[in-house]
């Protein structure tokens, strides 16, 4: 196990910016000028656009230096064949299990499973949608040993930004410094 931080890490609506009302031609409005669109496919679901901006890759691997990289998206088997490369990430991150449609809150299952694994780990967790308001606290309150945690709820319509960036930049530098 490392003493690194684990980061876990969304991709539609974090990574992968969503025009609002889903208008493929529309860019995004967000705070990345190089944001540029990518027509995925796989073999369940056809052609899939994504705006990813070159940047936050790069962003993003620089942040890996120092948190253990973990999916938790509904990508699942397919975060690391396609959407790795997109991002720039040289090598595959563990994949949280997808227990299928109709599992709602099957991401805070995959958290408080890491935090049966691995107690007094510290963690971030960036995702649009999951985490919501007093989210921290309920996490907080099962933490047992204590854990320092970052949770960072995206701008569905703008995904992660660079002031999101720097918040996790600050807070993996502090575990660093523990």
């Amino acid at each position: 196990m490392s003493d690194k931080p684990v980061l876990f890490l969304d991709w539609d609506r974090v990574m992968n910016v969503i025009p609002r009302h889903y208008e493929r031609e529309k860019k995004p409005e967000t705070d990345r000028p190089d944001l540029r669109l990518h027509n995925v496919g796989n073999d369940d679901s056809g052609v899939y656009p994504m705006y990813l901006s070159a940047d936050m890759g790069t962003a993003m691997h620089d942040l890996s230096q120092r948190a253990e990289f973990r999916w938790l998206t509904t990508w699942a088997r397919y975060a690391n064949e396609i959407l790795s490369p997109i991002a720039g990430f040289p090598v595959p991150f563990p994949v949280a299990a997808h227990p299928g449609w109709g599992m709602k809150p099957w991401k805070w299952y995959a958290i408080e499973e890491f935090l049966e694994d691995e107690p007094g780990r510290s963690f971030v967790w960036v995702d649009d949608d999951a985490i919501f308001p007093h989210a921290e606290t309920r996490i907080l309150d099962r933490l047992v040993p204590p854990a320092k945690s970052l949770l960072v709820r995206t701008d569905p319509y703008k995904g992660i930004s660079r002031s999101d960036l720097k918040n996790i930049d600050e807070f993996l530098c502090a575990e660093a410094d523990r």
